[in-house]
């Protein structure tokens, strides 16, 4: 907060505690006034801008009437809602080209806080009441900018305009208002010059030689991520641009459920070599050129073996010799775990000696217990000789682990009444002995349980709830033909560190790491899932990369009942498509680049658990404003309050409506029972705080003394 003024407006001159280190002023009501509104002639400075003529009025937003809080800064008028989907924007009246004026938003990096205040004389029993505002300056900047231009390889490029609709013949945007560097569009007709050729992009302007072309960055389809030019009905793209162009896109919300979307980018020159992520094990070479195993993957695959086809659970894997890639599969299920087996042209699926080379562990993880969807598995993949090798015991606290043995166990309460686990047999827990379980599938994968028969009933084992369960499974024929498989099992720490995972699967930055990315679908749409730790914050994230609403380039995370909800980190994902062709088929993914958020004046106002004065805590959980002294001339709406004290609780109620507004209160909604407090300031100031989410907007009140 670079300063902070504060000014209060009433219907007469009066005054009441004024808030430390604010200015303050009081003002008699200008009689030219609207009825309901409130207005100063005096005048705050904050942070070098003047604030003029401050007023708390009514206004009509979209046919609804708002209040509002009005002041003019320099010979602009400006207006900030204080209530409704549209609180804390600052909008203005510009003149619109049809004639008249219409409602527009400007962004300005102030926030206004305000409350409701009355007295009471006590002689005559006068009421008066009025508005205070406290105004905030922001540090940071209001908008990220465009990106700035960038020289490559002797080649300048400088990002020009988005276009969601853009003729490449023509040169012209194909819908009016679609956003020309995402502040208005060009209209005109497509189809000029040859046909039309309508795509999504930017126009780029490219300068070489002393020369300038404005080319065409198109951001989908055939020509995407290539910069695009288009002479005599063709379009070709320039063999002489080689670039790697990561973006990231980002929409801010406007009046009416309107959107502004717009892209940032980073332009690299292009790699000349595929990048693989890692780990990259190497097993050998062969006519001069080392073999890598590289890229494992899990993907349940249908695999052809003793003539018979079905769906095996695999790790994708692959095998890279110079320019030559191929892919093989490493058997996790069944009696050919740990081989490998690759589909060679003419010859089908073949088993190979791989699986002599490498070992693959994995563990499943469930976001949410019991909650099939909300799991996925982490790998853990070794070369042979440099595997984890045994260990007589294993004790995690006071635990110690028993003989493991894998088996089908009965879990009654579950959801899933049977759960294939690693039972170990004999374990000890501060002297007594007991089975503990450690779930493999299904919902509960992950969590350390026991069983108590007697009763029926299922227990997680907490004391152990720090640890997690990597396993691998291998088998052998013995020379009679029999096939004996076995387990082994790696204890690691349940939040597992980011330097723990291979090249290419991880990336740290400012002490943050986001690791393992995977395309997923949730609640109907495309979102990339990363692992984020930092600090003591572990977190499964969800970034949605497109979108034409606030949620394109925004975090979020799955709450207690699985729906996404956002999530405020603050780094930005940028996104590049990556392909190659194995087997004369083209697989592509994404790689990132994670980069810390500018410093904009614009965050959320993330809520505090609770606010503690006078030894009471104070928590408040819903927006809803609840009746007070119903049925009295002194009643009104008030915020409640949960405050607790010493094991103790009870409801507290701060007036926002009505005569007694600014006035603490201590009762209960159930007895209809309440008495005026002093336990708290009356000095509390509130602000209406909305945020975009997948479904819309969701608004709540934040409070400070």
């Amino acid at each position: 907060l670079a300063a902070v003024a504060a000014v209060c407006l009433a219907e007469e001159d009066f005054s009441f505690g004024a808030v430390k280190a604010a200015k303050a002023g009081y003002a008699s009501i200008d009689q030219t006034r609207k009825k309901g509104q409130f207005m100063s002639k005096k005048s705050v400075t904050v942070n070098k801008v003047k604030f003029q003529n401050p007023t708390y009025t009514m206004m009509n937003v979209g046919g609804t009437p708002t209040p509002a809080f009005r002041t003019q800064i320099g010979k602009k008028v400006f207006f900030y809602p204080l209530a409704g989907t549209h609180s804390g924007m600052w909008l203005i009246y510009k003149a619109s080209k049809g004639g008249g004026k219409k409602l527009t938003v400007e962004a300005q990096k102030f926030r206004v806080w305000y409350r409701r205040t009355c007295s009471i004389d006590s002689f005559t029993s006068v009421v008066k009441c009025g508005y205070c505002f406290k105004i905030f300056s922001l540090s940071g900047v209001l908008d990220y900018g465009t990106t700035a231009s960038v020289t490559i390889n002797s080649i300048k490029y400088d990002m020009k305009g988005y276009y969601k609709r853009y003729d490449v013949h023509s040169r012209r945007s194909m819908e009016a208002g679609g956003g020309r560097g995402g502040e208005g569009g060009r209209g005109g007709r497509g189809g000029e010059g040859g046909g039309s050729a309508v795509m999504e992009g930017v126009v780029t302007k490219v300068t070489t030689g002393g020369e300038s072309y404005p080319l065409f960055l198109a951001l989908k389809g055939k020509y995407n991520d290539q910069i695009i030019v288009a002479a005599r009905g063709k379009i070709r793209t320039i063999p002489a641009i080689k670039l790697d162009i990561y973006r990231r896109k980002y929409c801010t919300r406007g009046l009416y459920g309107s959107y502004r979307c717009r892209y940032c980018f980073i332009l690299k020159s292009q790699s000349k070599t595929t990048f693989l992520p890692g780990p990259n094990i190497l097993i050998g070479s062969e006519d001069g050129q080392k073999i890598y195993l590289n890229s494992p993957q899990y993907m349940p695959t249908d695999i052809k073996i003793e003539n018979k086809v079905s769906k095996r659970e695999a790790v994708r894997l692959i095998f890279s010799q110079g320019k030559n890639l191929a892919f093989c599969f490493y058997v996790l299920d069944g009696e050919e775990a740990g081989s490998v087996y690759m589909n060679v042209a003419r010859r089908g699926w073949v088993k190979t000696q791989l699986g002599k080379t490498l070992v693959i562990y994995t563990r499943k993880v469930c976001d949410r217990k019991g909650d099939k969807k909300s799991c996925y598995v982490k790998l853990r993949t070794y070369k042979k000789a440099k595997a984890p090798g045994k260990t007589s015991s294993v004790t995690i606290g006071k635990t110690k682990l028993g003989k493991p043995v894998v088996a089908l166990v009965k879990t009654p309460g579950w959801k899933e009444s049977k759960v294939r686990s690693a039972v170990f047999t004999g374990s000890t827990y501060s002297g007594d002995q007991f089975n503990l379980m450690y779930a493999m599938d299904g919902g509960y994968a992950g969590t350390w349980y026991y069983v108590i028969t007697r009763l029926q009933k299922t227990k997680e084992f907490t004391p152990a709830a720090s640890k997690a369960l990597y396993n691998y499974k291998y088998c052998k024929a013995s020379w009679d033909g029999n096939v004996k498989c076995y387990w082994c099992f790696l204890v690691v720490d349940k939040n597992e560190k980011a330097t723990s995972l291979p090249k290419g699967k991880t990336v740290t930055i400012s002490g943050a790491s986001f690791m393992l990315p995977k395309n997923v679908k949730r609640q109907g749409g495309s979102y990339v899932r990363m692992l984020y730790s930092k600090g003591k914050v572990n977190k499964t994230l969800f970034v949605k990369l497109d979108g034409d609403t606030a949620a394109a380039g925004s975090w979020f995370v799955a709450n207690k009942q699985g729906r996404l909800a956002p999530f405020m980190v603050n780094y930005d994902a940028y996104y590049q498509k990556s392909c190659i062709t194995v087997n004369k088929k083209t697989e592509c993914r994404r790689c990132f680049i994670i980069q810390q958020k500018p410093s904009l004046a614009f965050k959320p106002l993330l809520p505090a658990v609770s606010i503690t004065k006078n030894s009471i805590a104070l928590s408040i959980t819903d927006t809803k404003l609840h009746p007070v002294l119903s049925g009295s001339k002194t009643g009104g709406k008030a915020h409640k309050f949960k405050g607790c004290k010493s094991g103790k609780c009870a409801e507290f109620y701060y007036m926002a409506t009505g005569p007694m507004s600014g006035k603490w209160f201590a009762g209960s909604s159930k007895t209809g029972i309440y008495m005026s407090s002093s336990l708290f300031p009356t000095t509390f100031w509130k602000h209406y705080e909305c945020a975009d989410g997948l479904a819309g907007v969701s608004c709540r009140y934040c409070f400070q003394f």
